[in-house]
């Protein structure tokens, strides 16, 4: 059975493999690059469309053969006349085998980025330089090493460095050839030059990268730990490298998005398992200088809930996330910004009533506009379709749908990185002198090598052209509306609305999760504070509603989480003793009925309970109010006898609210008292026979008189 461990990791591959332009023939060299050129043109626009409307993301390839030869690490960014260094793994490498570098015109927009970074044609070759791979040196884990120069603006020709006299971004393929020049294995790179002794942009791009911080909830029905959530936890878990990898390079601005009961249980595994500590005391390292949005208890699909009516199943991940984050790292949780994945009108007027005004969204979240003269790079402001609070204005950050793709392609990290690099550079020199931001989200299960984390953070670490921020900064520091250019290339096109969705079916009704809250209330009534018992019952209410799991257990999970509530309320009602059914027998019209509770809880309880019958009188009332210690009580209830015989008296125990019911019984009262009625009719009946018998005594002498005589 596929779990939900492996389920993250299942990601689709694509082979490819880069022309050699070495081999190209001179004679159709124009050619080709002609018709690249106009399908460069033609595609490109069909990919910048794509960025602003919810179409799928561009497609990216990995090397050739990358197992045997795909990029370690790279320069990320080299001044113009400077050296930039690659790093390679390799393995079988043939005899006599070399490295060739071939690179490409700068590339001057967006579509041509996205569809070179996708490995499609590029134009004329500038420049290629081949070393021979007994040459490279040996880097300290093993990758071979290989530094190039450029070429120097001012100097003459050098055949052994790349022909890059000025700043921008250019595409390298890189290729493995063996002794025969044939190539072995291929990937491609971006190379961004800089200024070598001025600023490159008067405005740096800003970069805003949110990392989730989120697992399904980390404990299965039964109350155990969840192993796979448990392994996150450790240091070369999941999100243990990802606290490794944050608390590594400090000082990089990045937006961290937790999920409430993810940072409690990884906080108290870290108490009871020094595999997990490590990494827990990362992170609580790595907090320095980092935003933390406030996330929610538990993993949540808003739409879903919110449109299906589970509004108390919102308020209370809600309410409960804010709490637990701030008291267990210390750091005070954004409470303005928060991270909207899925989005939908109504998830966002629900997320506005609690003070939000700024969000981050998924960029297919947001109404398509027509294609752009720039990248879309700015905050918009949403408008107030139905569902949001009006009057109350919200600002957003949209993710970039292209560097998205990049992020979790199928590629090697220190690949992905180059290309996350270069085709930020990009936007940065589409409009260098005005304040623009880009926003990267993670996927909640976002699992890339510990590299890629550590590669990106030093590639934004001191950059010319790209500056980290949070996104409290990238609010502040970027308006909608800059001075100087049209919003996304539009006017008007920082006014934007919601797309409409269809929110996926929750797996429990609304019905469902308000009856068992406020069984589960009347519970906590009846129980002691801290009572372990309520608080696993109630965290797994909040789980039945939890997203995260992988699709084959997720039914499972939520209906075994919502039997805790029941298995809890059972539990606690087999400890309470009702009287049994029995005979209860009254000697007079009024009386006192005896009814024997035993509470074996072990605190006191208030209970209450109903009596009915048809002929019995209560003239204390027939719902009594139960004040029951631990061990026996009993209850004597005042009662009045309508008439003699034999009736039932049901009784009725519940919760005080009456939401709880402890148990139902039927008990037998038989009523011997004869009433003043009765007395006065008996004694009639005796005085009528005496009378009659004395009548018929006197007439039997009168009869026997005369035959005496």
């Amino acid at each position: 059975m596929t779990t939900a461990a492996s389920t993250r990791r299942l990601r689709p591959r694509w082979r490819h493999r880069f022309p050699t332009p070495s081999r190209r023939r001179p004679g159709i060299t124009a050619l080709v690059a002609v018709v690249a050129f106009l399908l460069a043109d033609t595609l490109g626009a069909g990919i910048a469309a794509a960025q602003t409307t919810p179409a799928p993301s561009p497609t990216f390839r990995p090397a050739t053969a990358p197992s045997r030869f795909a990029l370690a690490a790279q320069s990320p960014w080299t001044p113009a006349g400077g050296e930039v260094g690659f790093a390679f793994t390799l393995a079988d490498a043939p005899a006599d085998a070399s490295i060739s570098l071939a690179v490409y015109p700068a590339i001057t927009s967006r579509k041509q980025y996205d569809l070179a970074a996708q490995g499609g044609p590029l134009t004329s070759v500038l420049g290629q330089v081949s070393v021979p791979l007994d040459t490279l040196g040996t880097g300290a884990t093993g990758a071979r090493t290989l530094t190039v120069g450029l070429q120097s603006a001012t100097d003459a020709r050098d055949p052994a460095k790349l022909n890059v006299r000025r700043p921008g971004v250019y595409p390298v393929d890189v290729e493995l050839r063996d002794g025969t020049e044939s190539t072995v294995a291929s990937f491609r790179t971006m190379l961004v030059v800089t200024e070598a002794d001025r600023a490159t942009v008067a405005e740096p791009l800003r970069v805003a990268w949110v990392w989730p911080i989120t697992e399904p909830p980390s404990f299965l029905p039964d109350g155990q730990p969840d192993r796979e959530v448990l392994a996150s936890f450790r240091a070369n878990g999941r999100l243990g490298r990802m606290a490794t990898a944050l608390d590594a390079v400090p000082g990089v601005p990045v937006t961290l998005a937790p999920t409430g009961e993810t940072i409690e249980a990884w906080s108290a595994a870290a108490a009871a398992d020094p595999t997990v500590q490590a990494g827990y005391a990362a992170l609580q390292l790595g907090l320095a200088g980092r935003a933390v949005l406030d996330g929610g208890y538990l993993p949540v699909d808003l739409p879903a809930l919110l449109d299906h009516d589970l509004v108390e199943a919102v308020d209370d991940v809600l309410a409960r996330g804010a709490d637990v984050i701030d008291s267990t790292l210390g750091v005070p949780a954004d409470a303005r910004t928060r991270l909207l994945r899925p989005a939908s009108a109504t998830a966002l007027g629900r997320l506005t009533g609690a003070g939000v005004d700024r969000v981050v969204v998924p960029s297919e979240a947001l109404t398509p506009i027509g294609e752009p003269r720039f990248t879309p790079a700015l905050p918009v402001n949403l408008t107030a379709p139905v569902g949001l609070t009006p009057g109350a204005p919200v600002t957003a950050l949209a993710t970039d749908p292209g560097l998205q793709s990049i992020l979790t392609a199928d590629l090697p990290a220190a690949q992905r990185v180059q290309l996350l690099l270069g085709a930020m550079s990009v936007v940065a020199l589409e409009t260098p002198s005005i304040p623009r931001v880009v926003t990267l989200a993670n996927p909640d299960d976002f699992d890339p090598p510990p590299e890629l984390y550590r590669a990106l953070l030093q590639g934004l670490q001191g950059n010319p052209l790209l500056a980290p921020v949070t996104t409290t900064q990238a609010f502040d520091s970027v308006p909608a509306d800059p001075p100087g250019v049209l919003a996304n290339g539009q006017p008007g096109s920082s006014q934007r609305e919601l797309a409409a969705v269809t929110a996926a079916e929750p797996t429990v009704t609304a019905l469902e999760y308000r009856n068992q809250r406020r069984r589960l209330a009347s519970f906590g009534a009846l129980t002691r504070a801290g009572d372990p018992a309520f608080a696993a019952a109630d965290r797994s209410l909040l789980a039945s509603v939890a997203s995260g799991w992988a699709p084959d257990v997720v039914g499972a999970r939520t209906d075994a989480h919502l039997a805790v509530v029941d298995g809890a309320i059972a539990d606690l009602v087999s400890k309470i003793e009702v009287p049994d059914p029995r005979t209860i027998t009254l000697t007079s019209r009024s009386g006192e009925i005896p009814l024997t509770f035993r509470n074996e809880t072990g605190h006191p309880l208030r209970l209450r309970a109903a009596l009915a019958s048809e002929k019995l009188f209560f003239p204390e009332g027939s719902v009594i109010e139960l004040e029951l210690p631990p061990k026996s009580t009993t209850v004597r209830v005042a009662v009045e006898a309508r008439t003699s015989g034999t009736f039932p008296l049901d009784l009725e125990v519940t919760s005080t609210d009456g939401v709880l019911s402890i148990s139902q019984r039927r008990l037998e009262v038989r009523s011997t008292f004869v009433s003043t009625v009765g007395w006065i009719l008996m004694g009639s009946a005796v005085a009528f026979l005496a009378v009659w018998w004395g009548i018929d005594l006197r007439r039997r002498r009168r009869r026997r008189q005369p035959s005496t005589t």
